[in-house]
């Protein structure tokens, strides 16, 4: 079967060859004089094509094409190679090329169309084909069974040994009936009979000289090429099997040097503006670079299948298997009974056809305009924070480790920030409602180039009781949504389900408001199960300990197996002060270990490898007819962002679950952009979203409260050994940075004479609880190092910071720029121990003035000395003796012993409260108990209002628990982006009502 196949492959291409040549001699070549570039032939004319058509179509193709249809150079498509590889600068390669605009184009240089008279000589063709190709199928089949009955001959022992080359060992000596059943005539029936008698030969191998073959077996096995060894070698391994990058521009001083798409909105230049000497409409630099593209994207994917112990080559079987990893389920969601797989986190994820255009769509943009590509992480909870390991094993930091070599390539920057935040103290981390408010300013704010904006917004919740923790969970999933959209700068980020997310709150926004939406896999298909720790050697480096089979779930709990960190490496010139633990905090059974993250960050980026390799595609496909740049449709996002954005903002409230907030917030901000401040890290931008920026100084030396704590040491960390790769791991970040070197491209209030209404900043104020440094969740933030850390390494940025005061920090004062819907709201935190308000410590009343602060002190000074002289004189008497002679010191003395004797009070009913905290309500059991006296004054341009205990308990809401809101202006009368002062403060309580302002949000 195998030969007569291949006989008949040999006739169709000697006779294909035959009507190729002699249709040649018909129809000749085509040349472009104009160009300098000899065409390759065109597509022959049938053999039944008359002579007549054939001469025409001839004497046409071979003119010159008139001067003014000629396009310039730069502007070429590449035709007759379904990748897009272009041919060199020199005129070779293995397609011709054609002007892409004008009067000459695919059409023009066609050939007629076939004769019916010509078409059955076609199918006779496909049917020689489909012949060949049958025999040649049946004759591999025959072989395999052949092959397969041979290896279960040897397997019985009737077999002959093998000799160095895999062949049959011949025998020593010769059989004497051998060359008689040869000869025989093969329609002989008795001749096969008389061969049984014939084969005694399990016997030769008794004889002594067939003791030799296990020698000779040895030979080969020390032969063979031995796994490489060194690093260099194993290296060199990976790029002979996964090849590696190999283009470059040959002509980068002809590149423009202005960044010419800065000017137009959202960077779409249009495809008439780039510049003729850009590289996006040079289609030899384009075509090269795609098809290197393809090649990236399909590696990479390549690359991480082998980490998981699926790479090629494989059986048919075993690849349709792994596809099952990373299967991407697309389901309609206007089917309101549609939804994902039940066990869709076993494979890649789950989206939609138009939410996967729409990425497309965003990774087109990026390239096509040398923007910003950024990725964002939020959530809540310590398997979204990566609780238990270090900064850079979390699966934000995983994705990035992936994926920016490869957009480097593709002359694009990549960010990536990791912004979750653990439950702290059973506080929470805050939920998807405070990383929606605010979210144009503290998560969109920018990503470092003056670009603003979030491609890709994960949230993760996975492993919480949102319903305990949040009743009003899809609410606050609606409202960040939502800001993501209003808020997000010049783009609409494509909301991804990292775990945790309502369905339906996706289903509604995705029909009723245009959003792209999807969910995240984890891939469980792809990972074999560990049975023993023997079995686990045996497999993967990434897979071990990932999943365990049932009963053995021990084996996964373990901390050696499931957790890979430490807390310090030796580093020069740095002795820390703080003793520093073995093992990050959190690495216990309730956290993920770091083959979780890296798993999940591995399927976060087979899902934007997936786009991108659609994204190559169509361009590819596109411009083989279109012409190089890539059309504007194809890639621009203004208007594709416009139309989401207004679809959003018209969306009403009772639309989806937003305006369940009506309860605890102004039901319009589920209409408006939310802008924000805070102390909460991690942030976009730190200092410029920070609370402290707006506040006003106070005292002559304008004291500004800021994070006191201060960093050991600075800059990147050393390489931490426990995060180096053993010599048995795939390394997955090789592979897609193999190659050539890259380039980054083109980137990108006053005095008063009444003290108790006068608002004058005070000096009492703190930051409490953020950490030092540039906390923004990215990879090359410097954050926390605190000289009480003990673990300098773990490089987690999550804080919940705040401006800290009380009755003596006096006013704080800042102000809230562009508030143009009239809205203003605090997030207060309110049961803070008075003992962390370290600046007020011994202060019994508030202070303005560093001038005022001195006298105070001197005038204590002087007391003391007066009463020290008093003791002298009167040793015998008690302290009532001091009355008459320091009755100013006896009052301040009183009043500051009765604040104290509360204080005991008020902190003993707290503990209380605290401890009772499970059976009460969850916005109560944050709550301190103030005093009945307590007030609260806020001030709006002046104006101040005081809120008695009861009515600021009735105005601070709950919308779930550890946080608490009060809104201080709710005004629709106040439009066109007016700036407003605003000023807060508590009164008649002391040090104990100490109170941390977290955030601010304004609409």
């Amino acid at each position: 079967f195998f030969y007569v196949g291949t006989c008949f492959v040999l006739w169709v291409w000697v006779g294909e060859q035959q009507r190729e040549h002699s249709a040649k001699g018909r129809n000749g070549h085509i040349h472009s004089h104009s160009m300098g570039l000899e065409m390759e032939e065109l597509e022959p004319l049938t053999a039944s094509a008359s002579a007549a058509p054939a001469s025409a179509s001839s004497s046409v193709a071979s003119a010159d094409p008139p001067a003014h249809t000629r396009p310039p150079p730069a502007r070429m498509a590449s035709f007759g190679n379904q990748n897009g590889t272009a041919a060199s600068r020199n005129g070779a390669g293995n397609g011709w090329r054609i002007p892409a605009h004008g009067a000459v184009g695919p059409k023009a240089l066609s050939p007629p169309s076939q004769s019916a008279s010509a078409q059955p000589t076609a199918r006779s063709r496909g049917k020689s084909r489909l012949l060949a190709a049958l025999f040649l199928l049946l004759g591999l089949a025959v072989l395999l069974v052949m092959r397969g009955e041979e290896e279960v001959e040897k397997d019985a022992g009737g077999g002959l040994p093998a000799n160095p080359n895999g062949l049959p060992q011949p025998p020593l000596e010769p059989v004497p009936e051998a060359p008689d059943v040869i000869a025989a005539p093969p329609n002989d029936a008795k001749e096969p009979q008389q061969t049984p008698p014939k084969q005694p030969e399990p016997e030769q191998p008794k004889q002594p000289i067939v003791e030799e073959p296990p020698k000779e077996e040895a030979k080969p096995a020390e032969e063979e090429p031995k796994e490489p060894q060194t690093k260099e070698e194993k290296e060199a391994a990976l790029l002979e099997k996964y090849g590696e990058w190999h283009f470059w521009d040959g002509e980068p001083e002809i590149r423009p040097k202005d960044d010419y798409a800065a000017k137009y909105p959202n960077r779409d230049i249009p495809e008439d503006d780039f510049p003729d000497n850009s590289w996006q409409v040079d289609a030899v630099y384009a075509n090269h670079f795609l098809n290197d593209a393809s090649n990236l994207a399909s590696r990479a994917e390549e690359a991480i299948f082998a980490e998981y112990g699926h790479g090629k080559p494989l059986p048919p079987e075993q690849t349709m298997e792994r596809a099952k990893m990373t299967k991407l389920h697309k389901i309609d969601l206007a089917d309101a009974g549609a939804q994902p797989p039940a066990d869709y986190t076993d494979n890649g994820g789950w989206t939609t056809k138009r939410s996967f255009d729409g990425l497309v769509r965003r990774l087109l943009h990026s390239v096509m305009s040398n923007d910003v590509f950024t990725v964002v992480v939020v959530g809540d909870g310590p398997m979204a924070s990566g609780a238990g390991n270090h900064f850079a094993q979390t699966y934000g930091m995983q994705f990035e480790s992936i994926m920016t070599p490869i957009f480097a390539r593709l002359n694009t920057k990549f960010v990536v920030r990791h912004m979750a935040r653990e439950i702290i103290g059973g506080g929470g981390g805050g939920g998807p409602l405070l990383d929606g408010l605010g979210f144009a300013d503290l998560i969109s704010g920018g990503s470092g180039d003056g670009v603003a904006g979030v491609d890709l917004l994960v949230w993760d919740s996975s492993g919480l009781d949102t319903a305990k923790a949040a009743p009003n969970f899809d609410a606050e999933l609606d409202m960040m949504i939502r800001q993501a959209a209003l808020g997000g700068n010049d783009r609409i980020p494509y909301i991804m389900d990292g775990g945790g997310m309502s369905l339906e709150v996706l289903r509604s926004l995705h029909e009723k408001g245009g959003m792209d939406v999807g969910g995240l896999g984890m891939g469980w298909a792809g990972i074999a199960e560990t049975e023993s720790d023997e079995q686990a050697a045996t497999l993967p480096w990434a897979a071990r300990y990932l999943k365990c089979k049932e009963g053995k779930e021990d084996l996964c709990e373990k901390a050696e197996n499931k957790y890979l960190n430490t807390c310090w490496a030796d580093r020069k010139g740095v002795n820390p002060p703080t003793k520093q633990d073995e093992h990050i905090a959190g690495a216990d059974k309730a956290h993920p270990g770091w083959r979780y993250h890296q798993l999940k960050g591995r399927m976060l980026a087979v899902t934007v490898l997936e786009a991108l390799q659609e994204a190559i595609n169509t361009w590819s496909d596109v411009t083989i007819t279109a012409g190089h740049p890539l059309p504007d449709e194809y890639w621009h996002v203004a208007d594709y962002y416009k139309d989401i954005r207004e679809k959003m903002s018209n969306l009403d409230a009772d639309v989806g679950s937003c305006g369940k907030l009506k309860d605890y917030l102004p039901e319009r901000m589920c209409k408006v952009v939310v802008r924000g401040r805070t102390e909460y890290t991690p942030r976009i931008s730190p200092k410029e979203t920070s609370i402290s920026s707006m506040i006003k100084p106070a005292g002559e030396s304008n004291y500004m409260p800021n994070v006191e704590d201060k960093m050991v040491y600075d800059g990147q960390d050393e390489p931490n050994p426990v995060l180096a790769l053993p010599e048995d791991a795939f390394d997955v970040r090789f592979i897609v940075s193999a190659g050539i070197g890259t380039r980054r491209r083109l980137r990108r209030l006053g005095d008063g004479d009444d003290d108790d209404k006068a608002i004058v900043p005070g000096l009492g104020w703190q930051i409490h609880g953020e950490l030092p440094g540039e906390c923004d969740g990215s990879s090359s933030g410097i954050c926390g190092r605190q000289e009480t850390s003990s673990c300098l390494l773990d490089g987690h940025m999550a804080s919940k910071g705040g401006v800290l005061g009380n009755e003596f920090s006096g006013w704080l004062v800042f102000t809230v720029k562009d508030v143009k819907e009239g809205v203003v709201v605090l997030a207060l935190e309110t049961s803070h121990d008075p003992n962390e308000s370290t600046r007020t410590d011994g202060w019994t009343e508030a202070r303005t003035s560093e001038k005022q602060e001195e006298e105070k002190k001197e005038e204590e000074e002087e007391q003391a000395k007066e009463e020290e002289d008093n003791n002298e004189k009167k040793e015998d008497s008690d302290n009532k003796a001091e009355e008459g002679d320091n009755k100013v010191e006896e009052g301040d003395a009183e009043k500051e012993a009765d604040v104290d004797k509360d204080g005991d009070k008020l902190r003993r009913l707290r503990r209380r409260r605290q401890l009772q905290g499970a059976d009460q309500p969850a916005s109560q059991s944050d709550r301190i108990l103030l005093p009945d006296q307590f007030q609260f004054d806020y001030a709006i341009g002046g104006e101040i209002t005081t809120l008695d205990k009861k009515t600021f308990e009735d105005r601070l809401k709950s919308p779930r628990d550890g946080l608490q809101l009060l809104t201080i202006l709710d005004d629709t009368s106040i439009k066109d982006g007016k700036e407003i002062e605003v000023a807060i403060r508590m009164r008649d309580c002391g040090r104990d009502c100490t109170f941390a302002l977290t955030h601010v949000f304004w609409a």
